[in-house]
């Protein structure tokens, strides 16, 4: 039991206590001067509880419903923002304030999803420097005690959750260069890289995406060339965007070889609920290809 468990526990046996002894000096003041109308005065805690829980159970009722329904909006426009316009600024300011409602409890899928959102688009602007300040945050080793990574069954919120978290640092400390950092995060996510490759469908892409980036940034392009290939054969978009990752650290040179591939996936994207999003993506990466280009002529 941790520290705050026994300050909780201490404060309602405390207050246990109190409620006892409040009713136990109202019962003998009751029967001492009010022995008429005891049993009737004996029944008003009773009722008062009874409309105390009532009043409680209403609040909480209108907490979960104002909350459910600031979620399904915020859903409602991030499907739509990253389908339509792509990662817009208010897309990013009201993931912001999904942020702010997520901050009693630092350490949930609400709270790590937004910062995840948040850091994928100080990426896209490339402020990389905010972008790690934000991640950091976020204590590694406490993340996953509280999501339960290593029990026998974690929730699959947690696991989507946990994985991308690694993804963004992977992917942010290989695109800034920040070796150690990225081989630390790696060393992390790779014993679970090899447990759910195999073992869940729906973390494929993910655990594809940060194991690639890892092996581009380290130059290991062959076995990079064999990660493509598996990827192309299940997902068409991320294959195309990952395609330009690679030329972008191959540092390719054909002109010809990156318009075919940025146009390929501007084409796969056709296909895909987020294709506005992978369209920013595919131009962000088109352009660092020139750029890099330009700066080594």
């Amino acid at each position: 039991m941790n520290a705050k468990s026994i300050i909780k526990l201490v404060i309602a046996i405390v207050f246990g206590l109190f409620v006892g002894l409040v009713y136990g000096v109202y019962t003998i003041i009751v029967a001492l001067f009010f022995p008429q109308y005891e049993e009737m005065l004996r029944k008003i805690p009773g009722y008062i509880l009874i409309a105390l829980l009532s009043i409680g159970a209403v609040i909480c009722f209108v907490i979960f419903f104002v909350s459910f329904f600031r979620e399904l909006n915020y859903i409602k426009l991030y499907n739509n923002e990253l389908a339509y316009k792509g990662f817009t600024e208010e897309l990013y300011e009201a993931t912001l304030k999904r942020k702010k409602r997520f901050e009693k409890n630092k350490y949930s899928v609400g709270y790590i999803g937004s910062i995840n959102m948040i850091a994928g688009y100080l990426g896209m602007q490339e402020k990389y420097d905010e972008e790690m300040a934000i991640l950091e945050e976020i204590n590694i080793d406490e993340l996953k005690k509280k999501f339960k990574i290593d029990s026998a069954n974690p929730s699959k919120d947690n696991l989507i959750t946990f994985m991308g978290f690694l993804d963004t640092l992977i992917c942010v400390y290989s695109e800034t260069g920040n070796r150690e950092k990225e081989e630390n995060t790696f060393e992390i996510f790779n014993p679970y890289y090899n447990a759910f490759i195999h073992k869940y469908d729906y973390l494929t892409n993910i655990l594809y995406e940060a194991k690639l980036r890892d092996l581009l940034f380290h130059g290991n392009f062959n076995e990079a060339l064999s990660i493509l290939d598996i990827i192309k054969s299940s997902d068409e978009s991320l294959y195309s965007l990952s395609n330009l990752d690679y030329l972008y650290y191959i540092k390719e040179t054909d002109t010809e070889k990156i318009e075919n591939a940025y146009n390929a996936s501007v084409e796969s994207n056709e296909n895909t609920r987020l294709k506005a999003y992978f369209n920013q993506m595919a131009d962000l990466r088109k352009n660092q290809i020139y750029k890099k280009l330009k700066a080594e002529e």
